[in-house]
């Protein structure tokens, strides 16, 4: 019986994830129509006739963006430092912006766009976008995810998107759980150069793995030895 993930939206901006289908139907009728009519021609090598590549790209579940977005580069550094000598590193430089993670802290040039993008919780406003630090941010998406104790899921690239950055990543069913009791789940995301996104926009994957896969172990066999005859 397949395994099932439920998304659970907690804010109404959210867009969830969801399945990518390829349609199929208008390839079919060209092939078709390429052989009754033609002599020579054919249309039967193309993607959406290829059942390999039409799997991989209705694998798993594409996270749409839940915003109008412009993103720039995060130029940053880690810093471990007081209030004070934060403060007057800031002074001192043309990195101006401060931000604590925990237990450390990020010093960065100006970004004004991290700190625009501001959504409303129970708790007051709350940044859609925090830095993690490499030049990578934490993308806040409005929606929590259930996946089953030995299953575990992948957050990969989605469709490309010229400039921007997907690192991979791995979360097993309790750090989901954590995310969860927190703001939601949430992808890194490194943007190389300016970019434009759109509302609906898909700008990541989600496939789901099974703790045997993760696990899985490899054992490597020589060829064999050519003047060796076949038994």
């Amino acid at each position: 019986m397949p395994s099932e993930i439920c998304f659970r939206a907690i804010h109404r901006w959210a867009l969830l994830p969801y399945k990518h289908r390829i349609e199929t139907s208008d390839a079919a009728r060209k092939a078709k129509l390429y052989e009754r009519e033609f002599r020579w021609l054919r249309a039967r090598r193309v993607p959406p006739l290829c059942r390999p590549w039409r799997l991989g790209q209705e694998l798993g579940w594409l996270v749409p963006s839940p915003i109008d977005v412009r993103l720039t580069p995060i130029q940053g550094v880690e810093v471990g430092a007081d209030h004070e000598s934060l403060q007057e590193l800031a002074h001192a430089s043309d990195y101006t912006q401060l931000w604590h993670r925990d237990s450390f802290a990020l010093v960065l040039k100006p970004s004004d766009w991290l700190r625009f993008y501001q959504y409303r919780t129970k708790e007051g406003w709350m940044c859609m976008f925090l830095p993690n630090g490499e030049g990578s941010v934490e993308w806040h998406l409005g929606w929590q995810i259930d996946i089953p104790d030995d299953m575990f899921l992948l957050i990969m690239p989605g469709p490309d998107i010229p400039g921007l950055e997907v690192p991979l990543g791995v979360l097993d069913a309790k750090s989901i759980g954590r995310f969860n009791a927190s703001h939601g789940v949430s992808i890194a995301v490194r943007p190389q150069r300016e970019i434009a996104i759109r509302r609906g926009d898909p700008v990541a994957r989600l496939v789901l793995l099974h703790a045997e896969s993760v696990g899985a172990t490899s054992k490597f066999l020589p060829a064999p030895d050519e003047q060796t005859e076949p038994r």
